[in-house]
């Protein structure tokens, strides 16, 4: 279109408005644009209120605008430890480019101290150095030894109608496995209804995490199988996205999971 043709076309508008306006007085037709959508309907009015509590509760119970500075998942609540940089990918970039200026490509290599750090779970199955773990069958038989009770089936007959159970809290924690699904509100009646189901009212007694060094360090390292998990921020509220295992790999979560059931 030239710029004749394009003249013609913007001046000829308002007497093809006139025109139209003039055609629907004749028909008797009221032409005017509409929505882009249709009403939505009852049902469709549902879904979108149910989505958008979804999406509400979602960012509730993982608020990016908590005024927290630390780098951390939404979705699983985890934080980045120190050696995380992804937040700065394009600074550690510049970085590796400017090591590589005036280098030839077959002398230069990459260093692994220079990558970009994520999140990503860093495992060690390696443990070395740890205690051994102790027979309780055959430590309470040495104890019987030595304190010489005997006719212990018979002096302990009919003492079991008011005794109470004391459960190693951090041994319970292994023990029940995990649906991702659920919250972490629901994750803990699942251990509490099954300390009811299983001992009655026992009592269950948990170890400092981040209290140490303590004697069930080793303890503790064994039952994580040496995998260290990243530091999760979470409420009673939040769905639990994270593996078992690297949950329970890091201390400060397994105090503040206790610290949330304790009472």
């Amino acid at each position: 279109m030239g710029d004749s043709q394009r003249t013609q076309w913007l001046l000829s508008r308002p007497a093809c408005a006139d025109m139209n306006s003039a055609m629907q007085q004749v028909t008797g037709n009221d032409n005017a644009t509409i929505c882009q959508h249709a009403e939505p309907s009852h049902s469709r009015l549902k879904r979108d209120y149910k989505d958008m509590r979804s999406l509400l509760n979602y960012l509730l119970s993982g608020n990016p605008f908590a005024g927290d500075e630390t780098l951390r998942s939404i979705s699983t609540g985890a934080m980045a430890n120190q050696p995380v940089n992804s937040d700065r990918a394009k600074e550690v970039g510049h970085t590796i480019l400017e090591s590589m200026r005036n280098a030839a490509v077959k002398d230069y290599t990459f260093k692994k101290k220079d990558q970009m750090v994520t999140m990503g779970v860093k495992v060690s199955a390696k443990v070395d150095g740890l205690l051994r773990e102790a027979d309780k069958a055959k430590l309470v038989d040495a104890l019987v030894v030595l304190s010489a009770f005997k006719d212990s089936e018979q002096n302990v007959a009919g003492e079991t109608i008011d005794s109470e159970y004391v459960l190693d809290g951090g041994s319970l924690l292994h023990r029940i496995p995990w649906r991702r699904s659920d919250t972490y509100a629901s994750i803990g009646h699942t251990y509490l209804e099954y300390a009811k189901r299983m001992y009655g009212k026992p009592r269950i007694v948990f170890d400092g995490y981040i209290n140490g060094p303590s004697t069930k360090d080793a303890t503790h390292l064994r039952r994580s199988c040496g995998v260290v998990g990243p530091t999760i921020k979470f409420n009673p509220e939040m769905i639990c996205n994270a593996r078992k295992e690297h949950f329970l790999g890091n201390p400060k979560n397994n105090q503040a999971f206790c610290n949330t059931w304790v009472t």
